[in-house]
């Protein structure tokens, strides 16, 4: 009894997890495990930090290509955000309605999300890139990596 029990529960939790893969669809699912990713996004206002913000990190190539670092600026109400690839290359792609309230984007806000698809950091307010790469630099995951 105890068996199928568990089995149970186990196939439960299966189907709980296919059904929150669901959930995550979105530009940044295909980063969890490979990239840690910066979303510089505006929250439907204007901030002028986040140009700066935005430049500051772009002139990081180096550091942030080390830290396997993507990042997502999106500036516009429309949600097109301009992507930086850890090998410093621009392309665009879209914000999802379901990650903008995943992450709780409502206003100004720089987030960097780890390779664990978890939220290290949020800020409401310019971020100096040094913060952030400390910050990246004191994660076991990134002690692991320097290590090798």
């Amino acid at each position: 009894m105890k068996i199928q029990w568990l089995l149970t529960i186990s196939a439960l939790g299966c189907l709980a997890s296919v059904g929150q893969g669901k959930d995550l669809s979105s530009p940044l699912q295909k980063h969890q495990w490979q990239d840690r990713v910066i979303v510089i996004h505006h929250g439907g206002l204007k901030a002028p930090w986040l140009q700066s913000q935005w430049q500051s990190l772009q002139n990081k190539a180096l550091e942030n290509k080390d830290r396997h670092l993507v990042i997502y600026y999106c500036p516009e109400k429309s949600q097109e955000c301009q992507v930086t690839t850890r090998d410093g290359k621009t392309r665009s792609a879209k914000l999802s309605a379901v990650l903008q309230e995943q992450l709780r984007l409502k206003q100004p806000s720089i987030t960097l999300i780890g390779k664990d698809g978890g939220i290290k950091l949020q800020k409401h307010d310019f971020v100096k890139p040094e913060a952030v790469y400390t910050l990246i630099d004191g994660m076991p995951m990134r002690q692991q990596e320097m290590g090798r």
